[in-house]
C-alpha cells in the first residue's frame, strides 16, 4: 500500500479533501492508516456526515459538539494514539455528523497533526454522483483535492442503481437516463465548472483517484484515468487508479 501512498505525493504536512463517490470512506480509512503506521499523526472527519468506523477502521473516535472542546480532546487523544476521528455526534442510526471547514482550518493551524483528512460530500455508497448544488464543504486550507469515481459505474446505463443524482450526473455529462455511462462522460462530470471540483481553495492541487478497476478491463481503467487527465484543470497533477478491494493488483498513474 506504499504504493499507494507514494502516488499521492504528500507535502506534509496539509489536509486533504475527498470528493466524490465510489469509494471515499475506503480510500480515506486506507490512507490514515497506512500513515499512522509509519509514525504520522493524522485526523479523520467530515464536513457532512459518514457512517460510523468500524475498529478496523479507526479505534479511536472523539466527538464533541463544542468545538472548542472537540479540537481540544483531538490533541489530547493524538498524543496517545496516531490515528483519530472527529464528529461533532453520532445520530441514532450510526453516523457521525461532521464540523464545519473552519474547524478543520482550525485544528490544522495548531500544528500538532501532519494531515487531516476530510469527507467534503455524500455520494450514499454508488460508483458515481451528480454533485449537489450546496456540495463540496472543502477547507479553506485544503491543499489537496481528491475527485474519486467508481470505475464500476461505467459501461452501465445512467440510473439510480449506479448514479446518485443521476439527473444532475446527466446534465453535466451530456447523457439522457438509460444512456450509457463512458469513461469520457465521467471526466465531464468530474472537471465541469458546475462538476464535483469546484469553488476549490486556491492553492489546491488535484489528484483523482479512479477506484473499483477489478470490475472493469485494465483497458478501460486507463482510458478512464487518461480522459479524466486530459480533462483536467492545469492544477490536476495526476491520475491514480486502481482497487481499494483488492490492493495487491497494484495502482496505475496517469502521466506515468
Amino acid at each position: 500500500m506504499n504504493e499507494l501512498i507514494a502516488a499521492f505525493e504528500f507535502r506534509l504536512p496539509e489536509v486533504m479533501a475527498l470528493l466524490g463517490s465510489g469509494g471515499k470512506t475506503s480510500l480515506m480509512f486506507t490512507l490514515a492508516a497506512e500513515l499512522a503506521a509509519q509514525g504520522r499523526r493524522v485526523v479523520t472527519t467530515t464536513t457532512t456526515k459518514i457512517w460510523a468506523p468500524t475498529a478496523d477502521q479507526s479505534r479511536t473516535v472523539v466527538l464533541d459538539s463544542d468545538h472548542r472542546v472537540l479540537m481540544a480532546k483531538v490533541r489530547s487523544a493524538l498524543k496517545e494514539h496516531p490515528h483519530v476521528t472527529m464528529a461533532d455526534s453520532k445520530t441514532t442510526d450510526g453516523k457521525l455528523v461532521g464540523i464545519p471547514p473552519e474547524v478543520v482550518d482550525d485544528l490544522f493551524s495548531d500544528g500538532d497533526v501532519d494531515l487531516i483528512i476530510v469527507e467534503a460530500d455524500g455520494s450514499r455508497g454508488l460508483p458515481l454522483k451528480g454533485p449537489g448544488t450546496e456540495e463540496p464543504a472543502i477547507p479553506g486550507l485544503a491543499s489537496i483535492v481528491v475527485p474519486v469515481a467508481g470505475l464500476g459505474g461505467l459501461g452501465r446505463p445512467l440510473g439510480k442503481d449506479t448514479t446518485f443524482r443521476p439527473e444532475r450526473f446527466g446534465r453535466l455529462a451530456g447523457l439522457e437516463p438509460g444512456q450509457t455511462v463512458t469513461p469520457e462522460s465521467l471526466a465531464r462530470v468530474l472537471f465541469h465548472e458546475q462538476g464535483l471540483c469546484r469553488n476549490l481553495p486556491e492553492k489546491a492541487r488535484l489528484v483523482a483517484f479512479l477506484n473499483q478497476a477489478d470490475l472493469v478491463s485494465p483497458e478501460v481503467a486507463r482510458t478512464a484515468a487518461e480522459a479524466a487527465y486530459d480533462a483536467g484543470p492545469d492544477t490536476l497533477a495526476r491520475v491514480i487508479w486502481g482497487s481499494l478491494n483488492n490492493p495487491v493488483a497494484g495502482f496505475g498513474l496517469w502521466p506515468e
